[in-house]
């Protein structure tokens, strides 16, 4: 029984783990996107958004 106790701790532990080394990584790649997405033209990025919704719609 005390086997089973320790296995689900270290599945807790590797999940929680997981999930915050996720939040970290995907927060990172927001601001670095977010940094490119703000160096483009607005007019630009509002017709590559605007083309690429217009062809995947259409």
């Amino acid at each position: 029984m005390g086997m089973i106790v320790e296995n689900k701790r270290n599945l807790y532990a590797i999940g929680v783990i997981s999930l915050l080394l996720s939040a970290i990584l995907t927060s990172i790649s927001q601001v670095y996107y977010s940094n490119r997405v703000q160096a483009v033209h607005p007019f630009l990025f509002t017709g590559i958004s605007f083309f690429s919704r217009l062809s995947s719609f259409n």
